[in-house]
């Protein structure tokens, strides 16, 4: 009976703990000939990794922007 609540106990916590991280944001930022995809926690870092991504593929003298930003 003990072993069995044990067990109980900690699938809770482990389906809790991955619930947590379930919710990630997800940006897309473009420019006239390039994208870039970001996902992260936090929208402001998924923003942020959407626009290196998508700079490391722009040509020089374009910019990009955030198009989308959604959480999931």
């Amino acid at each position: 009976m003990r072993r069995a609540v044990t067990v109980l106990l900690f699938s809770g916590v482990m389906a809790a703990g991955s619930a947590a991280h379930a919710k990630q944001w997800t940006c897309r930022a473009d420019s006239k000939n390039a994208f870039g995809w970001g996902k992260n926690e936090t929208e402001a870092d998924a923003r942020k990794r959407a626009l290196l991504e998508c700079a490391r593929r722009t040509s020089r003298y374009r910019a990009c922007k955030i198009t989308s930003c959604k959480a999931g």
